[in-house]
């Protein structure tokens, strides 16, 4: 008992070392803060003119034709009445569409423009982008940029403790095995050397950082053996989705740590 508790030590460290704040945030697909009013659908102007000088009353035809010819152009503009706040999901929404559908999003307060060229215009524009992509268009991309977001590494949230914490394949011996097989020890360096780095969904290794310094060299090679590792077992919550989780891998030095 006591052996398998000392074998654990290092990784209970990870417990007790600060972490960037904010990782483990949970991030869902309606984190933004958008009041009550209503995304509306405008013509794309030109980036130089502000988008309410430009909107001056005129007929419902006009109106129509304005909406024709820019999605014959290729371009639609999404305009938000309204206050509003952009939240790390919404933001990574917003270049989602513009990317994949070359749809942009701007922000026009709380202004209304009822005038018939615009309502008109608006709604043409309606039927265009509905008829093209699906009356749920919104909602399906919405889903979709938030399963891409959800595996980017780059915006989904970053855990440290979850109830299955990620392991290498085979526990602590198979990880002694393969350090003991591929570390390269420098001359008469002795110690620890502490490697964070994030276990992704599919157990390979991202985000590897030196937290526990020794010297250069000893450095480097735990970077190189950690980068190296085969892939994990991820880490789990209370359902079978994996997660990333942040670890910490201690390399020692001393000869003979991995016998």
């Amino acid at each position: 008992m006591m052996k398998s508790a000392i074998k654990l030590l290092p990784f209970l460290l990870f417990a007790l070392i600060p972490f960037q704040e904010g990782f483990g945030q949970e991030i869902s697909m309606n984190d933004t803060s958008i009041d009550t009013c209503q995304y509306e659908i405008a013509y794309s102007f030109e980036e130089d003119v502000d988008f309410t000088q430009k909107t001056m009353s005129g007929s419902c035809q006009y109106g129509i034709e304005r909406a024709i010819e820019s999605a014959e152009r290729g371009f639609y503009n999404l305009v938000h009445f309204g206050d509003y706040q952009t939240s790390v999901f919404q933001s990574y929404f917003e270049t989602y569409l513009n990317r994949l559908y070359d749809i942009s999003l701007s922000y026009a307060g709380c202004a209304k423009i009822e005038d018939e060229e615009t309502a008109c215009y608006n709604e043409k524009m309606r039927e265009i982008i509905f008829s093209h992509y699906g009356p749920h268009f919104f909602e399906n991309a919405k889903s979709e940029a938030f399963t891409n977001f959800e595996n980017d590494i780059r915006f989904a949230p970053i855990y440290e403790i979850v109830n299955t914490m990620p392991e290498y394949v085979g526990g602590f011996d198979n990880m002694k095995l393969y350090l003991k097989g591929n570390l390269r020890r420098p001359r008469n360096s002795k110690g620890m050397v502490a490697v964070s780095c994030v276990v992704q969904k599919d157990g390979s290794l991202a985000n590897i950082k030196i937290i526990k310094s020794l010297n250069r060299q000893c450095d480097r090679e735990a970077m190189r053996v950690v980068a190296n590792m085969p892939k994990w077992n991820p880490g789990y919550q209370s359902d079978s989705l994996p997660l990333f989780v942040r670890t910490l891998v201690p390399i020692w030095f001393d000869e003979g740590k991995y016998d």
